[in-house]
């Protein structure tokens, strides 16, 4: 009676066999988690990196309408009939609207062009392009928004060459519409980009640079990369659904060849 009485309790087989299929799941779950991760920061990553790209892209492009801009302006400043105009406007309207025209005529998106005194007040009343010369963009072409379109604008000096030193008689005022010319050139579709929210003042021009860093680009996903995730989220998940079927398969097989027998031992 006492034997019986301190007799230690034994587990079912089963649920030692229960306790080996966790054990065996339980690892197989956390490495496929961690391997799915472990694509999805690798996904994460490229598509930082093609945003980069994106932003690169689009800041050479941008720089290079820049400078077709600023090379017009340069042109028309360095024109005996615009420093003529300085000293007599009134044929102001005829190189704006002709000689002005023929100029800007195979450069696309050169939407205004104006004559600017000294002071940065627009020469006659007759202006298109801004109330005001823009300090900011002196030197080299900047971005303003104006309603729903994005201009790049550029004021290049006019000096009268006749004296020494040069006298600046005032500026040669361009701007080029940046929304047609992305349109026009494919820019956002060569580099993958979807959408530009940009975050420009409508009062004062941003630099070319600093107008690309705050944009808020929508970059479309690289196929490539979308692909080689989805193969690692499906070889992981066949990995972990081939583990849980050959161990279960294992637990049913020891379960009919080693549990059932004892059992009836027992």
């Amino acid at each position: 009676m006492l034997s019986l009485r301190f007799k230690k309790p034994f587990l079912p087989i089963s649920w030692y066999l229960l306790l080996f299929m966790l054990i065996a799941i339980v690892p197989a779950i956390i490495s496929a988690h961690y391997s799915v991760k472990q694509a999805e920061a690798i996904q994460r990553q490229a598509e930082v990196q093609t945003a980069k790209r994106a932003q690169a892209n689009l800041l050479r492009e941008i720089n290079h309408l820049g400078e077709e801009l600023s090379d017009t302006a340069k042109t028309l400043a360095e024109w005996d009939e615009t420093r003529t105009l300085f000293s007599d406007a009134t044929y102001y309207n005829y190189w704006k609207q002709t000689r002005a025209r023929e100029v800007t005529r195979y450069r696309g998106q050169v939407d205004a062009a104006d004559l600017y005194a000294a002071s940065g007040k627009p020469l006659t009343s007759d202006v298109t392009l801004a109330p005001i010369a823009y300090t900011g963009a002196m030197g080299q072409p900047a971005l303003m928004k104006e309603g729903a379109h994005v201009y790049i604008l550029y004021f290049h000096p006019v000096t009268n060459t006749a004296v020494t030193p040069p006298v600046v008689l005032g500026y040669v005022g361009m701007r080029k519409n940046l929304n047609l010319a992305l349109d026009k050139f494919g820019i956002l579709r060569h580099s993958s980009i979807l959408n530009v929210e940009w975050h420009l003042s409508t009062t004062e021009p941003t630099r070319i640079g600093d107008a690309i860093a705050n944009a808020v680009l929508q970059v479309s996903p690289s196929a490539e990369v979308d692909a080689l995730s989805h193969l690692v989220h499906q070889v992981f998940m066949e990995y972990l659904g081939y583990t849980v079927g050959l161990i279960f398969l294992l637990a049913v097989l020891l379960t009919y060849s080693i549990a059932r027998p004892l059992t009836r031992l027992a």
